[in-house]
């Protein structure tokens, strides 16, 4: 059995399991609604497994970054901060996959398999028809500033407070891209158990987009400190003192 706390310290075998574990449930949603064999529905399929796959790590980026007091527990502060920079550098890698997946199905599908022709397509109506263009448009531009971001963790130049403020535009992102998720993702496809999944676990990383905006990240771990004369030796990582009382 794999203890909690070794998922810290070996960020990409953890982040190995969690992508087999979503394919492995995407295969479980095409016993339940199985698609038709042709190559158009299986570029869709392999378009909406690598979304998935992104905006999970997108997602646990969020969720990671407000910092929530149960996430400790797993393992260090330096292991934690390791997974979440390898987890963004992952993230980024799996975007450029996603975005290019049609191509990518397109050049090597057909010829691994052959398929039955498509039958035509049927435009959509309603809201989410309406919809599309900006979903598909915003979520390009969006992708993009999100990239920028992450390639900024790179530049050392860059100081600390502005690098911060810059990151602070990842929940925006966030809010603009679920658009994207909603209105693309298929009727059937909501219904198997990795569109349950990502259902979920979009509106828990919303709601800690709107914490993290709202300026109450890592709260749970503030402490009132007071510095004296006669102790001047406080905790870096938790502030914490000998008559220090929690917030």
């Amino acid at each position: 059995m794999i203890k909690l706390k070794t998922l810290y310290a070996h960020p990409l075998q953890t982040i190995g399991f969690l992508l087999l574990a979503l394919t492995f449930l995407h295969f479980i949603g095409l016993k339940i609604e199985p698609v038709s064999f042709t190559t158009r529905a299986y570029i869709g399929e392999f378009e909406f497994l690598t979304g998935v796959w992104c905006w999970t790590l997108a997602s646990l980026l969020i969720i990671s970054a407000s910092r929530p007091s149960f996430i400790e527990k797993f393992g260090s502060l330096d292991q934690y901060y390791r997974l979440h920079k390898i987890t963004g550098y992952c993230c980024a890698v799996l975007t450029f996959i996603h975005i290019f997946s049609k191509e990518i199905g397109i050049a090597v599908l057909p010829a691994l398999l052959s398929f039955e022709p498509a039958q035509p397509k049927i435009k959509g109506t309603g809201l989410t028809s309406l919809l599309r263009p900006f979903a598909i448009d915003s979520s390009l531009i969006v992708a993009v500033i999100a990239l920028i971001l992450i390639a900024a963790t790179l530049c050392l130049f860059i100081r600390y407070r502005f690098w911060l403020k810059m990151h602070r535009l990842f929940p925006l992102c966030y809010i603009i891209l679920a658009v994207h998720v909603f209105v693309l993702m298929k009727a059937n496809q909501w219904v198997t158990p990795l569109g349950i999944f990502t259902a979920l676990l979009t509106i828990i990383s919303i709601f800690y987009c709107f914490k993290s905006l709202s300026g109450f990240t890592g709260k749970s771990h503030c402490f009132n400190s007071c510095l004296t004369e006669k102790s001047l030796s406080v905790d870096i990582l938790t502030g914490l003192k000998a008559d220090d009382s929690y917030r």
